[in-house]
C-alpha cells in the first residue's frame, strides 16, 4: 500500500508539471487513437460476418444455412447500429469538450444556487451539475434506445416490449439512477474535501465498498423492480441443476427464473451472490415449455369457463320465461358469445404455446450453465473484480 501511494504521488507530481492544455489535448488524442483501434477491430469482425455465408463443416449437424443467414443478418445490423451509435457519442463528447460545455454547466449550476442564497456550496453545486448531465444523457439516449428495441430488435423478431412498457422502464431507470447516484456522489465529494493529501486513497476505498454493496443489493432488491423473479419449479431441470452443483461443490442457494420474455426473445443465464450463497438465474426464454404464468393461465382459463357456464345458465333461465322467438335469438347470441370466449381462450393458449415452445431442453440448459460454472471454477469474476479495483 505504501508503495502504491508513493507511486501515485509521483504520478500526480509529474502531471502537475504539464500544461493543462497539453494534458487535455494529449488525453483527447489518446482517446481518439483507442477509438480508432476499436473501430478497426469491429470492421474486421464485420468483414468476417459478410464473408462467411455458409455453415462450416464442423457445425453442419447443429445449424442450417438458413439459421446462419438469420444470425448473420442480425449480427450485421447490430454491428452497424453499434458503430454508428459509438461514432455519434464520440463526436458528441469531443464537440462538447472542445466548446467548453462542462465548465459552462458548472458555472451555471453555481449561478442557479446563488439565486437561492447558496454560496460556495460545492456539494450542492456538484449534485446539480451531475443531475443536469444525467438528464441530458437520458433524454439524448431515448431515440437510440427506441430505435434499437422497436426497429432493429423488432425487425429480427426479438423485441417483446410495448411502447408503454418502454416508457415506464425508462422513467424507472432514470429515477433509480438519481436515487443511487446522487447520495453516493455527495459522500464522495465530502470525502475528497476532508481527505487531505491522501484523499484519493479514501475515495478509492469508498468507491470499492459502494461497488460491493451495490453488487449485493442490485440482484436482490433493484432488479425485481424491473422484472419478475420466481423460484424454478420442481422438476427434472431443477433436480439436474442441483445434482450438478452438488457434484462440483458449487454453493448453490436458490434457483430463479426471470421473465425475460416480457422484454425480449433473447435467452440468458447468470450467477450472482457472494461466498456460500450463490444464486442461479435463468431466463424463461431459455427453458423450453416453461412459463411463469402457467398457474395464472390455468386460473384465467377456469374463470373464463365459469363465466361461460354462468352466462349459459342465466340465458337458459331467461329463455323459459320468454317467447320462442326470443329464445332462438338468445340462443344465437349465446352461441356467438361462447364462440368469442372460446376463441379468446384459444388465442391465449396459442400465444402461450408459441412463447413456451421455444428454448432449450434440460440438457442444453445444463450445457449453458456449465459455461457459467467454468467461470466460477476458474474465479474469473473475482479476477475481473480485482482488476477493476
Amino acid at each position: 500500500m505504501v508503495f502504491l501511494i508513493s507511486t501515485l504521488e509521483e504520478c500526480f507530481t509529474f502531471l502537475d508539471k504539464i500544461e493543462p492544455n497539453v494534458l487535455f489535448y494529449g488525453l483527447l488524442s489518446f482517446t481518439l487513437i483507442v477509438s480508432i483501434w476499436e473501430h478497426y477491430l469491429s470492421y474486421r469482425q464485420y468483414c468476417n460476418y459478410k464473408r462467411h455465408q455458409t455453415v462450416p463443416d464442423e457445425l453442419a449437424d447443429v445449424m442450417t444455412n438458413q439459421e446462419l443467414d438469420k444470425a448473420r443478418a442480425y449480427a450485421i445490423d447490430k454491428m452497424r447500429y453499434n458503430e454508428i451509435h459509438s461514432i455519434f457519442n464520440e463526436v458528441e463528447s469531443t464537440v462538447l469538450l472542445l466548446i467548453g460545455i462542462l465548465p459552462w454547466l458548472w458555472s451555471t449550476s453555481g449561478n442557479i444556487l446563488l439565486k437561492y442564497d447558496y454560496h460556495n456550496h460545492e456539494i450542492l453545486q456538484s449534485v446539480l451539475f451531475l443531475s443536469i448531465i444525467m438528464i441530458y444523457s437520458a433524454i439524448s439516449g431515448i431515440p437510440w434506445s427506441y430505435y434499437y428495441h422497436f426497429v432493429l430488435e423488432e425487425k429480427h423478431g426479438f423485441n417483446k416490449q410495448t411502447v408503454g412498457f418502454f416508457i415506464k422502464d425508462t422513467i424507472k431507470k432514470l429515477l433509480l439512477t438519481f436515487v443511487l447516484t446522487l447520495p453516493i456522489f455527495s459522500l464522495l465529494i465530502k470525502i475528497i474535501q476532508i481527505g487531505g493529501d491522501y484523499f484519493f486513497v479514501y475515495a478509492w476505498l469508498f468507491i470499492t465498498i459502494m461497488s460491493l454493496i451495490i453488487a449485493f443489493i442490485y440482484p436482490n432488491y433493484i432488479a425485481p423492480l424491473f422484472d419478475r423473479y420466481d423460484p424454478l419449479r420442481e422438476g427434472e431441470l431443477r433436480s439436474s441443476i442441483e445434482k450438478l452443483a452438488e457434484k462440483i461443490k458449487f454453493p448453490l442457494a436458490k434457483i430463479y427464473v426471470v421473465e425475460g420474455s416480457a422484454r425480449s426473445a433473447h435467452s440468458n443465464a447468470y450467477f450472482y451472490g457472494f461466498f456460500k450463497a450463490k444464486r442461479i438465474v435463468l431466463y424463461d426464454t431459455l427453458i423450453k415449455g416453461y412459463s411463469l404464468h402457467k398457474d395464472e393461465d390455468k386460473t384465467d382459463k377456469g374463470n373464463k369457463l365459469d363465466e361461460t357456464k354462468s352466462e349459459k345458465n342465466e340465458e337458459e333461465t331467461n329463455s323459459i320465461e320468454t317467447s320462442k322467438l326470443e329464445t332462438e335469438d338468445n340462443t344465437l347470441t349465446h352461441r356467438k358469445t361462447s364462440d368469442d370466449q372460446k376463441n379468446a381462450v384459444d388465442e391465449d393458449q396459442k400465444s402461450t404455446k408459441e412463447k413456451t415452445n421455444k428454448g432449450c431442453e434440460s440438457d442444453e440448459v445444463l450445457a449453458v450453465l456449465c459455461h457459467e460454472f467454468g467461470h466460477w471454477f476458474l474465479s474469473h469474476n473475482l479476477v475481473n473484480l480485482c482488476i477493476s479495483f
